[in-house]
């Protein structure tokens, strides 16, 4: 499959819709399972997050071999955590200067979080106090 790719949050926020730009014919679907819908979403046409009010997922999608792989339990381990906590803003940040694409995860606690993509390695940027100072 080559192309871009469109990707869609239903209305209940229960799935993700990976569309072919060119036909709009579905590629992959990612259902949700749970109570919560999915409340925040990042997509580069590589690498997919989503973050419902509990936690937050990360993936990697190969458009050529059509091959969804999950990244949130290697990130989590790597870091000796739980889970990833859920997220007020996602965005991935291109890959520059030999350094990797980045997940941003902003919590509502205002708590910054860079995931590099490739390494699955979790760094905390700053948090509240960062703002409260000056």
């Amino acid at each position: 499959m080559s192309g871009n790719l469109i990707l869609l949050k239903n209305s209940n926020g229960q799935h993700l819709q990976l569309l072919s730009a060119d036909s709009y014919e579905e590629v992959l679907r990612i259902e949700k399972s749970g109570d919560y819908g999915i409340k925040e979403v990042a997509f580069d046409g590589r690498f997919i997050a989503y973050s419902d009010c509990k936690e937050t997922q990360i993936f990697s999608f190969d458009k050529e071999q059509l091959k969804l792989r999950k990244l949130t339990r290697k990130v989590c381990s790597q870091a000796g955590i739980g889970k990833l906590p859920s997220a007020a803003f996602l965005a991935i940040k291109p890959a520059e200067d030999n350094q990797a694409e980045q997940l941003i995860l902003v919590t509502r606690d205002l708590v910054i979080c860079m995931v590099d993509l490739e390494s699955c390695e979790i760094t905390q940027v700053c948090n509240k106090s960062t703002f409260e100072q000056g």
